[in-house]
């Protein structure tokens, strides 16, 4: 399954947790809100499991609301059916749930910022990174390692002192750590696909 399963949604462009001005000052009623809607949004059980199964920052967040077992329960039978990741190895199809961008957002605390002007200018901020990007850092070794859970638990602390949502391009900078570690994970992949089509 690939690193970051999710398809785009037509309604992507409204991230869950709505739009801000530009000038707005995120404080911790809006970390709370979001908190509680994402918990809740989580609980209702199919995107939870898919995200367990995603890993990474998302399966770290699912974890607050889910245990790790649930994600072991098989796909939804709309994925059987083709609605869904499709993949094929050694002559078998395997299908997998897809979370959409708008579920993504909500997990990860999206807001959409409008700037006021000619053009209206529009970016996203979250209080966590979205998984393109976490997949991306250093972080990503293939499972979740005490550094990430560090990480995790001090981004959460800052937060509680006063940090706010962050841009893709500032969570790019943020999670900038060793870049060897995706090339590790690809041949990692590389690895795995070839010891499963020899032996299954």
């Amino acid at each position: 399954m690939p690193a970051n399963p999710n398809r785009s949604s037509s309604s992507s462009q409204f991230p869950r947790l709505g739009v801000r001005d530009a000038c707005y000052k995120f404080n911790l009623a809006d970390f709370a809100s979001y908190v509680g809607r994402r918990d809740a949004f989580l609980q209702g059980g199919l995107q939870a499991r898919v995200a367990l199964r995603m890993g990474g920052i998302v399966g770290r967040l699912a974890r607050q609301v889910l245990s790790s077992p649930l994600g072991i329960e098989g796909p939804s039978q709309e994925a059987a059916r083709g609605d869904g990741l499709l993949i094929r190895c050694n002559d078998q199809d395997f299908a997998e749930d897809l979370l959409t961008d708008r579920d993504l957002d909500m997990i990860c605390g999206t807001y959409e910022l409008e700037s006021p002007g000619k053009g209206h200018q529009k970016s996203l901020v979250s209080w966590f990174p979205r998984p393109d990007i976490w997949f991306a850092s250093g972080y990503s070794v293939g499972q979740w390692t005490n550094e990430c859970e560090l990480w995790f638990q001090n981004r959460v602390k800052d937060i509680q002192d006063g940090a706010v949502p962050y841009s893709q391009k500032i969570w790019r900078v943020k999670l900038r750590q060793t870049r060897q570690a995706p090339k590790l994970v690809h041949h990692m992949n590389k690895a795995a696909s070839a010891f499963i089509k020899k032996h299954l």
